[in-house]
């Protein structure tokens, strides 16, 4: 029973760590990405465990606690996502889908901007695509400019 919860985990949530990756999913919840990767990385060490013996369980421990070091720097070097800083449209019919402007700091060399298309799926959890506001049709989306400004932006 405790090897099926180990497997479903680690399965489940390095699953939405690749859809986050290598798909229109977008994981805009630094938290839940940094838990996801901890669980994700904590299951798989667990997983090891299971299939070796104990004669490696220092090295399973001192690559463990690499792991951890690693993510928690991570987190505090790269933890600039994606950042909304107006909702410009929202559609008509789906009110959880809306075209937001979004910014994300890149240091010394400014912001990079971009348009979106997003659909909220679960909290933290959204469906992205980038569009061209020239090509939308306006009778499906209501022009609405609110301003959210996540950076914090002083203008």
């Amino acid at each position: 029973m405790n090897k099926i919860i180990i497997y479903s985990a680690f399965i489940i949530s390095t699953s939405i760590l690749l859809l986050d990756k290598y798909s229109e999913i977008d994981i805009n919840n630094p938290k839940l990405y940094y838990s996801l990767l901890i669980i994700s990385t904590s299951f798989f060490i667990s997983i090891l465990n299971i299939f070796s013996n104990k004669k490696y369980q220092k090295i399973k421990t001192i690559v463990t606690i690499i792991n951890i070091i690693v993510i928690f720097a991570l987190y505090h070097t790269f933890s600039n996502f994606w950042k909304t800083q107006t909702i410009e449209y929202q559609n008509i019919e789906n009110t959880n889908k809306t075209i937001d402007f979004e910014m994300k700091d890149i240091g010394a060399l400014g912001y990079n901007r971009r348009l979106i298309e997003k659909t909220k799926i679960l909290p933290g959890i959204d469906l992205v695509k980038e569009i061209d506001t020239n090509k939308i049709d306006l009778k499906k989306w209501k022009k609405v400019v609110i301003d959210v400004n996540e950076l914090n932006l002083k203008y």
